[in-house]
């Protein structure tokens, strides 16, 4: 990557630095997936788009206001 290309990245104003301060450890069958959870929660986001089955199969995450779901997961509706 060069430094042109970190610097657009580091300055855009879509791009939010997030720490995650809480581990969720959801996904037990492969718990360096859990990384992504955790950033997306905190993130608030709804939805996460992934292959990967872990996601499919392990992960819910749903609380009073948002809910999280694997984009195979919604397709699959």
């Amino acid at each position: 990557m060069t430094k042109l290309t970190l610097d657009v990245i580091l300055n855009n104003l879509y791009i939010s630095f997030l720490t995650p301060y809480y581990k969720f450890n959801l996904i037990k069958s492969d718990p360096n997936d859990n990384k992504f959870l955790n950033y997306a929660v905190i993130a608030n986001a709804k939805f996460i788009m992934t292959e990967d089955r872990h996601f499919v199969a392990d992960t819910v995450w749903k609380n009073e206001q948002s809910q999280l779901k694997a984009i195979n997961t919604i397709l699959s509706l």
